[in-house]
Formats: structure tokens, sequence, C-alpha cells
């Protein structure tokens, strides 16, 4: 996660504050009618973030990712089980941010 925050030069925040500001958009977009519609669509997200704070001691993902087990797909699946197949990288990162760039996703 970090790498992506250092390519996109964003600072890393807590989540609590994170959410704060979302929430404090959220709050600001009630009041004025001119927002973009990615704009509007994100902010409709905010109960689905809110479960975030509830999160007891999970620090990975806030508790919002949903719990999935890999046994049965490395049993099933040599090349999951392979050697070649590397954890994700920075350069990774690098890649999909300058893919999104080159889109027109991300500015």
């Amino acid at each position: 996660m970090k790498s992506l925050f250092e390519t996109l030069n964003v600072p890393l925040v807590p989540y609590m504050e994170s959410f704060a500001r979302l929430e404090s958009s959220a709050n600001d977009e009630d009041e004025s009618a001119a927002t973009s519609v990615n704009s509007r669509a994100a902010l409709r997200m905010t109960h689905f973030y809110r479960l975030g704070l509830n999160a007891s001691n999970s620090t990975e993902s806030m508790g919002l990712l949903a719990k999935v087990r890999s046994e049965k797909g490395l049993r099933a699946s040599p090349s999951l089980r392979s050697d070649s197949v590397l954890p994700l990288s920075a350069q990774d990162v690098n890649d999909w941010v300058a893919n999104w760039r080159k889109i027109g996703f991300l500015p």
C-alpha cells in the first residue's frame, strides 16, 4: 500500500482520519449540487467504510475485506504452488499507475 501512496504522491493517513475526511466531504456534497458523477458515486459508499470503524483488532484492511482461504486453490493449481509466482512489488504498482494514467483513469 505504501508504494501506491508514494507513487501517487499522496499522504498515508490513519483510517479514522481518512473516514472523517470522507464523511465531511459527503456532508459538504449534500450542500452542493455541483459535484462530479464520480465524486457522488464514491461518497455513496460511506456506509460501507463506516464498517471499518467497528473493526476490533484488525489492522489489515480494517476488516473490510472478505476472509478467504486458499488451501483448496493451492491443492488444485500447480501455478499457485509454483515458486515462479512472485509477490506483488513496487514495480507492479508503478506499472498499474502508469497504465491508469495512460488510459485517463488518473490525471
